[in-house]
């Protein structure tokens, strides 16, 4: 073990320093990476005899974060009084799995495992689990134990928010990315998306249970942000409908998820005009959406044929009907995929979808605004999340001023459980400190530390506004003070 690096048996250097900055960007929101939202359900019903799923097929340990070194990521970056003092070491363990895709067929995918380690009482035993879901990537190299390199830092918010406190982290990369065999990602397939995180958990709990320190406790909880907070609360649906008898889920905390898939979809292409998204209104189109359609186009194209009949130039304009079929996930950078002339220049919002020059034709917009699409419409509204009930408390984390997943995708969600009877669904406002209580002692800090966070850092990557992307620190915050009391 390198003691510079505070990670035994990694080759990464500089640990500490780096992400001491990536995560002192992330809670200013200043550099930020684009991230857009989402997480909805697919025909995987088969008449063919049922793959193998949540087999391990490959294990490798990643190295080991060391208390010291998060006390001091958390102290120079001033987060220890929303992470608390680290009291285990963290191991990081890549693990592949075979699982289904949306056509019913075999595949298979990877995941993260974050284990903490250590003399303290938290860490040894039965361990809580909680399984984590990461938002929208357009890398395909995505990997949940890539603590230095992930943009996004979700991985170091969970090691330092979960894993050193006594939680077994489950982080799948999902199914077309990292080591999956499937050459797409279903993007917002809900069925899919419950499935492979169930087989996660399946593989994750396997590759522990030959560990002689640490296990799986019956203690699962669920958590996402932004896409995935729609595969938390897929992934929750599918736990109690399915496997009732294999996991009992204690609690979830989906959040900045568009539940709602229905509403967002049609609210994209209901004006002409490209209307920037109005957070009063929660009318028009998204920031990102000139980024996020082109992989859920392909997710809705190869799940559902529901894009084009014949040819992607029933919806794209040339030359993207050439080049944005197969695009995502790449490995090569957004900028560089612009400049190579596969994807629009970019404007400031990233929300104009329609018009010469642009992404998407004029005449494909009126048709989805018209309905003249049913099969499209009837994938949309096939992995909305809907018309379901959960039995295990549910509390989402989001807030109204969010203009790349819309508020109305939490409200709307909770007010359908609710109308159905629900007593144990919760959603907390991240404006409204009264929302956060629940959330246990750490929520006052959490409000405090958001609204800091937006205040000094509105704008991020030249245009888009940062209140989204704060999420992602401060939803894994209070979900873990929500999990603690349960």
């Amino acid at each position: 073990m390198d003691q510079r690096d505070g990670v035994a048996g990694s080759s990464q250097t500089s640990f500490g320093r780096a992400k001491a900055r990536l995560v002192l960007a992330s809670l200013t929101a200043a550099g930020c990476a684009v991230l857009y939202a989402c997480g909805g359900s697919s025909g995987s019903g088969s008449s063919v005899a049922a793959p193998p799923r949540g087999n391990v097929l490959a294990v490798e340990s990643r190295g080991t974060a060391e208390t010291w070194l998060m006390e001091g990521i958390a102290q120079s970056t001033g987060l220890e009084a929303l992470t608390g003092k680290p009291k285990c070491n963290v191991e990081l363990k890549h693990f592949e799995y075979d699982t289904v895709g949306p056509d019913g067929k075999g595949a298979t995918s990877s995941s993260a495992m974050m284990v903490p380690r250590g003399t303290d009482a938290a860490c040894s035993g039965a361990r809580p689990v909680v399984m984590f879901a990461h938002g929208t990537s357009f890398t395909k190299v995505k990997d949940q134990t890539a603590i230095l390199t992930d943009l996004e830092n979700d991985p170091m918010f969970m090691m330092m928010i979960f894993a050193a406190q006594g939680y077994i982290v489950v982080s799948p990369n999902f199914l077309g990315y990292n080591d999956s065999s499937l050459g797409y990602h279903p993007y917002l397939v809900a069925e899919t998306n419950g499935a492979e995180s169930v087989d996660a958990l399946r593989a994750g709990r396997k590759v522990m249970a030959g560990d002689a320190s640490v296990s799986f406790s019956p203690k699962l909880f669920l958590y996402g942000i932004s896409e995935g907070g729609y595969v938390a609360m897929a992934a929750h649906k599918v736990i109690e409908r399915d496997h009732a008898a294999e996991f009992t889920v204690r609690a979830s905390m989906p959040s900045a998820g568009p539940y709602n898939y229905f509403k967002f979809y049609t609210n994209l292409f209901a004006q002409p005009g490209n209307p920037a998204f109005d957070v009063s209104t929660q009318l028009g189109i998204t920031e990102g959406a000139e980024i996020l359609v082109p992989m859920l186009f392909e997710s809705l194209q190869k799940t559902h044929g529901a894009i084009y009949q014949t040819s992607p130039e029933e919806a794209f304009n040339a030359p993207y009907d050439k080049t944005i079929p197969g695009l995502f996930p790449t490995d090569a950078p957004v900028a560089d995929l612009v400049r190579m002339g596969k994807l629009p220049l970019p404007t400031p919002q990233l929300n104009k979808l329609t018009g010469p020059g642009r992404l998407l034709s004029e005449e494909f917009r009126q048709k989805v605004a018209s309905g003249a699409l049913p099969k499209l419409d009837q994938a949309i509204r096939d992995n909305t999340l809907l018309g379901w009930t959960p039995k295990a408390p549910m509390a989402l984390c989001h807030g109204p001023r969010d203009k790349v997943v819309p508020f109305y995708n939490s409200t709307d969600v909770v007010a359908d459980m609710k109308a159905r009877g629900a007593t144990n669904v919760n959603l907390l406002n991240i404006d409204d400190p009264s929302t956060l209580s629940i959330a246990g002692p750490v929520a006052p800090f959490a409000f405090g530390a958001f609204q800091q966070a937006y205040r000094t850092g509105p704008v991020v990557n030249g245009g888009l506004d940062s209140y989204h992307y704060i999420f992602h620190l401060i939803c894994p915050i209070l979900a873990k003070g929500y999990f603690d009391q349960l």
